[in-house]
This record gives structure tokens, sequence and C-alpha cells, in this order.
């Protein structure tokens, strides 16, 4: 007992120098004690991993070590408390008095800053089972399955299933309804009014975006199925049968008319649908635009329906009267037009399209032309109508001058044949005249009849029977000279015996 005594009464001689250090080394430790407490706790509750989860992006991962940091901030906030108390002890006030308010405003903010945390986690809680009710409610619709199939459809990678994406957002939405709290606990009031703010707006259109969201896919789901009944009953009435009869399937290619058909039974409602969800949303910057280009959209699709109803009628039409034109031709013996022409020779490999099928594709082309000047002209187009109405008149001329050009063929060669058979002399020659000159009269009226310059073609077609003309004299004068001469002797001989009488 004396020896403990006597140690007792060397360190109370030292106290004031033994004691700080003392006290600084349990504090020191302590310190260490309490920062590994609080590591050991955040890490056996996962909050870092799930904080991590929640910060982080679907593509790659978030690593932070909010244990760590936690446990770091602990032991200085601890070591900052010793410190205090040994600045105390020492007498030291006037150094102590900074650290002591620093200290006693982070104690004063630690309920804060627990409230906040309290908050969170009761938003975390909230959000967790709120997302799982969604998610479980939506997954025994069948919502997930119709929106793959339609990808699928589609030809489109499958997505995240719409349940999951559903409760994704009304996780994050409880977040963001929390928030606000949160930051009033910390006492934040900068960043709680903007905040307050922006949620007041968000709440405000959130009705709006709600009532947009539900009108929309309602009417998508309308629009499905009714497009699928569109299809299932134009394919069961055999429309892709009388497309493919009618060769409207090869222009298709690997889709089907009554697909087709259910594909514009979708758009005519999706559109009206649109402007009301447009419309619903109240956003008049944004809206206003975009509904306006859906009601043009919309008025314009009786013109549209108009005009595709023309050009399908007229192609139904074009295609019987082409048969019809064919076949009347081919019975008529135009395919040999070109022998009795005299273009062809008889016995000759026969080309790969006849006369009469040329025929009849003149009239399809024909129709199909005048109806598109009809469909171009309920769209509004006018200028492309008078365009392609212009193009039809000179096509017709073109038609009219090459009849003409192939009936002075026909004329000249059976006026050559008819002189050949004759028994005049020089038959031959006089054919062959009578051969180029009815050519080339065919040949001018053919010309003028393209409208390709007519004074140009009248005049050479004057200068030519003008060459001709002294072609023919010169060559009378020149080679008749002599017998020319001699009867002008035989008229003077004559004259001169009547004067002597």
């Amino acid at each position: 007992m004396e020896v403990f005594e006597q140690i007792w009464e060397q360190i109370g001689a030292y106290k004031g120098y033994v004691l700080p250090v003392l006290i600084l080394f349990v504090g020191w430790v302590l310190s260490h004690i309490l920062g590994w407490a609080v590591t050991s706790l955040i890490r056996r509750t996962g909050a870092d991993k799930r904080i991590s989860d929640l910060l982080a992006r679907d593509d790659e991962a978030l690593e932070l070590n909010l244990a760590k940091t936690a446990g770091t901030v602990a032991y200085w906030i601890g070591l900052l408390i010793t410190l205090v108390a040994v600045l105390h002890y020492v007498q030291l006030g006037g150094v102590a008095e900074p650290l002591n308010e620093l200290v006693g405003k982070v104690l004063g903010y630690l309920p804060n800053a627990a409230g906040a945390a309290i908050i969170m986690v009761a938003a975390w809680i909230v959000a967790r089972i709120l997302r799982y009710l969604v998610v479980t409610a939506l997954s025994k619709t069948a919502l997930d399955e119709t929106i793959n199939k339609e990808l699928r459809e589609a030809e489109l990678p499958e997505r995240t299933p719409p349940s999951k994406t559903f409760g994704d957002a009304v996780y994050w939405l409880v977040f963001l309804l929390f928030l606000p709290a949160a930051l009033g606990a910390l006492k934040l009031e900068g960043l709680l009014e903007p905040v307050e703010v922006m949620f007041a707006k968000i709440l405000g259109f959130l009705p709006n975006l709600l009532a947009a969201a539900a009108i929309f896919l309602i009417g998508w789901f309308v629009a499905k199925l009714v497009q699928r009944i569109v299809a299932n009953l134009t394919s069961a009435a055999g429309i892709d049968r009388l497309s493919d009869r009618v060769g409207v399937q090869k222009a298709l290619g690997k889709n089907r008319l009554s697909d087709l058909l259910g594909v514009v039974v979708h758009i005519l409602i999706i559109i009206p649908v649109a402007i009301m969800a447009l419309d619903a949303l109240g956003v008049e910057a944004v809206t206003r635009p975009a509904s306006q280009m859906l009601a043009a959209l919309l008025n314009a699709l009786p013109a549209v329906f108009g005009a595709g109803v023309v050009l399908v009628i007229s192609y139904f039409i074009g295609r019987v009267l082409a048969e019809l034109v064919t076949n009347l031709l081919d019975s008529a013996g135009f395919d040999n037009i070109l022998v009795k022409l005299g273009i062809a020779q008889a016995g000759a490999a026969e080309a790969k399209r006849k006369p009469s099928a040329v025929g009849g594709d003149i009239v399809m082309i024909a129709i199909m032309l005048f109806a598109f000047i009809e469909a171009a002209g309920l769209l509004g187009f006018t200028s492309l109508a008078d365009l392609t109405a212009e193009l039809l008149v000179l096509g017709g001329r073109i038609l009219l001058g090459l009849a003409i050009f192939a009936l002075g063929l026909y004329l000249s060669k059976a006026a050559a044949n008819a002189i050949e058979g004759t028994h005049i002399q020089q038959n031959r020659l006089i054919a062959v005249i009578a051969r180029v000159a009815i050519l080339i009269l065919a040949g001018a009226m053919g010309l003028r009849q393209f409208g390709l310059a007519n004074e140009i073609i009248t005049t050479g077609f004057a200068v030519t029977l003008g060459a001709l003309g002294v072609t023919f004299a010169l060559a009378f004068g020149l080679g008749g000279r002599e017998a020319a001469a001699e009867q002008v002797r035989e008229w003077r001989n004559k004259l001169n015996s009547d004067r002597e009488r």
C-alpha cells in the first residue's frame, strides 16, 4: 500500500502534465472505437451498397465507401470533443472557445441530420413498398406480355418490362415527395424554397400528364384492337387473294393488303387520340404547334383517302380495259401491223412484247395518268396536276403523229405496189417517187402533230417539194434537150412553109 501511495504522490506532482495526455489518449482510443462502431454498423446494415445501387446507372457500377466515410467523420468528431476537453482542463479557454462553438454546432445539428436521415429512410421504405405493389399489380395483367409481343412483331429488341418501368417511376416519385421534408429538417431554407416551387409546378402538372398518358394508352390499345379486327375481317373476306390475283401483292412484297388496311385504320384512330392527349397536357407553347400539325394531317386524310380510292379504282378499270384492248387488237390482227407497214418481215422472230400488248399498256398508262391528275387535284397539288395534264396532251399528240406516220407508211407501200402493178414505162421509178412523196407528206404532218416548231417543219416541207420540182424540171430539161430542139425545128419549118403558100 505504501508503494502505491508513493506512486500516486509522484503522479500527483505531475498531474498537470499527465492528466491532459491521459485524457487525450483515452479520447483518441474512444474516437477510434466510435469510428469502428459506426463503420461496422453501416456495413452490417448494407446501407453503403444500397445507396451505391440507388445512385448507380444501369450501364455502370458505382462504389461508395459510405461506411468508412461515416466512421472517419465520427472519429474526427470524437477527437475534436477530446481536444476541447483537454484545452478546458489546461485552462486555455480562449483557444478552446472557437472549437467549443464548432462542436456545439455540430452536436446541435446532429438531430437535424438524424431527422433528415429518418425521413429518407422512411421514404426508402415507402418507395420500396409502393414499387413492389405496382410491379406486382402490373405483372398480374397482360401489359408486359402485350407490349413485348408488339415489339417482337415489329422486330424491335425487347426492353425493360413496362411494369418495372412504372414501378421505378413510382419509386423515384416517392423520394421526390419526401425531399422537401428532408430539406426542411436540415434547415436548408435556401434550397427548400426553389424545391417547393418546383414541386408545386410538378404536382400541378401531374394530373394533366396522367390524363394525357391515360388518353393515349387507352387510344393506343383501342387502335391496336381495331387494327387486328380490320386485318382479320379483310383477310377472311378474301382481300389478300384478290390483291394477289390483280397483281397488287407484288408491289406490297412481304406485307399483306389486309395488314396494310389495318395499319391505315390504326393511324386514323391514333391521330385524333394524339391530339386529345396533347390538349390534355395544357402546355400551349408545346402542344399547340403539334396539335395544329396533327389537325392539318387529320383534315387532309379525306383528300388522301379520296385520292387513294381514285387511283385504286382507276387501276382496276385500267387493268380490265387494257386486257380488253389487247384482246380486240389481237383479234383484229394488229400484231401483224409491222409487217403490213413494211417495217418487219414476215416469219421474223417475234418480239418480247406484241403490238397488241403495247396498245393495252398505252391504254393502262393513259387511264392512270388521268387518275393521277384527279388525285393530285384532290390533294391540292394543282401545279403537279397541270404539269401531268400537259404531259398527257403531249403524249396524245405524239401518238397521233406516230399514227399519221404509220398511215403514211401503209399508204406509201400500197401506192408503190399499185404503180408497180401497172404496165406504164418507168413504173418502178414512179413507184419510188410516189412512195417518197407520201412518206415526206406523212412525216411533215406527223411532226406538226408533235408541236415541234411548226414553222420550221412547214418551211422545210415546202423547200423539199420545191427542190424536188426543180430537180425534175432540170432533169427533164437537160435530158430532153435534143427532143425539144427537134420539135422546135419542126414547128419552125411548118411556119415557113405556111408563109410560102
